[in-house]
């Protein structure tokens, strides 16, 4: 049995349960909660008005719901679940419930499964102490320009935690989702695997940003991204290359060999040319 089974089907009950209270759909019960829970753990690192903003969407998802004493103390605990699992095992837990409950059928969204994002990882990462030794920070920075959830930031945290290295202290990620809800789910999952990085809602692609949110981690542990080398003021020099000599083969002109047929002899026998002569 997954350590996961447990807290996914109890999360997916209560999902089931406000869709019924509330009358939303289970994909509309998740999306509350990935906005709420979102919402809860970047309040309590913002100040002044990037405060209140956030506030202030977070009391937008209180006044839609019909019950919302009992619908909020639902989401509670369903982040709890979502704690719990996560504290049993460090891989994608909000990936597999969206795609359980339906909506990511529905919005074409799927998720890498956590084998494959783990193998993935472990073939590009197979010495992270090299990796954390070359850089004078003694961390090293990564980059995920599709983030999904954070399945493949999972991944890594777990080998890291197995080769004896802490996701808070020795990593630093740049996570962007052009998709609000998977950059909430991403955001929600790094930040309670205690994963450190920046969380940006974005277009990896256009360069568009609209929102960034750090990671609690990522306040407790100040870091930086690597600056990047600049590009060259002239032209590189680059090498000729020579074509190579055309290999020309004579052709005999002499005339081929005559083909025989291999069922039939078409040549007039000596008596009929007799014949059509007299």
């Amino acid at each position: 049995m997954h350590p996961h089974d447990t807290h996914r089907k109890a999360f997916v009950r209560l999902a089931q349960s406000l869709s019924r209270q509330e009358g939303w759909t289970q994909y509309d019960a998740f999306r509350a909660f990935l906005e709420a829970g979102y919402r809860s753990i970047r309040g309590a690192f913002l100040h002044g008005d990037a405060w209140q903003q956030n506030e202030d969407e977070y009391m937008k998802i209180v006044r839609r719901c019909r019950h919302p004493k009992e619908t909020m103390a639902a989401l509670v605990e369903m982040l709890g679940h979502t704690v719990e699992a996560l504290e049993a095992k460090c891989e994608d837990f909000l990936g597999p419930v969206y795609m359980d409950i339906g909506g990511s059928k529905d919005h074409g969204q799927f998720f890498t499964p956590h084998e494959l994002s783990s193998l993935i990882a472990r073939v590009n990462m197979p010495d992270l102490g090299e990796m954390i030794a070359a850089s004078p920070r003694g961390y090293f920075t990564a980059h995920e320009p599709a983030a999904g959830m954070g399945g493949m930031v999972l991944a890594v945290a777990e080998i890291m935690r197995e080769q004896g290295f802490e996701p808070a202290r020795h990593c630093h990620w740049q996570m962007i989702d052009v998709e609000f809800k998977a950059m909430a789910g991403c955001y929600i999952q790094t930040s309670l695997a205690g994963v450190s990085g920046i969380v940006v809602h974005g277009n990896a692609l256009t360069l568009q940003e609209w929102a960034y949110s750090l990671t609690p981690t990522a306040w407790l542990f100040p870091k930086r991204f690597d600056i990047a080398t600049p590009a060259p003021t002239e032209p590189i020099a680059v090498p000729a290359i020579e074509a190579p000599e055309p290999i020309i083969r004579k052709v005999s002109k002499a005339a081929p060999p005559k083909a025989g047929q291999m069922a039939f002899d078409f040549t007039v026998p000596p008596n009929m040319a007799e014949r059509k002569s007299t």
